[in-house]
This record gives C-alpha cells, sequence and structure tokens, in this order.
C-alpha cells in the first residue's frame, strides 16, 4: 500500500494547493520506484481529456525523464501546476500539449516554468 501525497493541477487553467491532502493506492507496477519521488496529481478540468478527465488521478515521478509524447506535471512559472503532454523545448521554454482538440494543440510555457514529474499512471477514485 501506498501513501502518497495529492497535487490539484489544472487540465486546462492552473491549479494549486498545500499537498496536505494524501491518497492510498494499491498498484504492483509502482514497485521499484522510490516512494519518496512518487506524488498525485488530481486533475482539474477538460484539457486532457481522453488522457484524463476531470477528477482523474495521475501518479506521477520526480525523477523521470520527460519525453516527446509523454503525460508530464509541469509547475507553471507563478501560476500552479498543470497536466500535459511533454513536445519538447523550443527557444528555451517547454512546448506543451493538450490532449482535447477543443483547446490549442501546443503552446510555450511561461519562462520559469519546470517539469516536477513525469505521469507513470492513472485512476479514477471512486
Amino acid at each position: 500500500m501506498y501513501v502518497l501525497p495529492v497535487i490539484d493541477a489544472g487540465a486546462g487553467p492552473p491549479w494549486s494547493n498545500d499537498g496536505a491532502d494524501t491518497v492510498e493506492i494499491f498498484m504492483p507496477e509502482l514497485r521499484g520506484y522510490d516512494r519518496s519521488r512518487l506524488f498525485v496529481v488530481r486533475v482539474h478540468g477538460d484539457s486532457m481529456q481522453g488522457y484524463a478527465d476531470d477528477g482523474t488521478l495521475v501518479i506521477c515521478y520526480r525523477d523521470g525523464l520527460p519525453e516527446r509524447g509523454k503525460v508530464v506535471a509541469v509547475w507553471l512559472a507563478g501560476d500552479g501546476v498543470v497536466i500535459k503532454r511533454y513536445l519538447g523545448v523550443e527557444n528555451g521554454l517547454l512546448l506543451l500539449g493538450n490532449d482535447n482538440r477543443a483547446y490549442r494543440a501546443a503552446f510555450e510555457a511561461p519562462e520559469g516554468s519546470t517539469v516536477i514529474g513525469v505521469a507513470i499512471g492513472r485512476f479514477l477514485r471512486g
């Protein structure tokens, strides 16, 4: 059983909280990961619909390597955390994408933004 901290994040506008919330999960596929480097992102919004709907819990690993096409948790400089698709770096800025076609396919994150974790799993909390 894993007890992991939960961060609220936008799939749309950024969200943030004090990290006081936790979730208990049992997922055998987490074996081998350093527990202290895992966290959960609770998604708010629909820009990542298809991968993560509103309310989806995304398990992220702080030491994961962002690779083109992977889903990542990103701290948008001074704005909070979002769940987006990593598209690379362009002009020194993170290039991120949305899965929901109702939103821009790609955009540059503000200067100072950083990937804080790579998604390694997801689930809906019932």
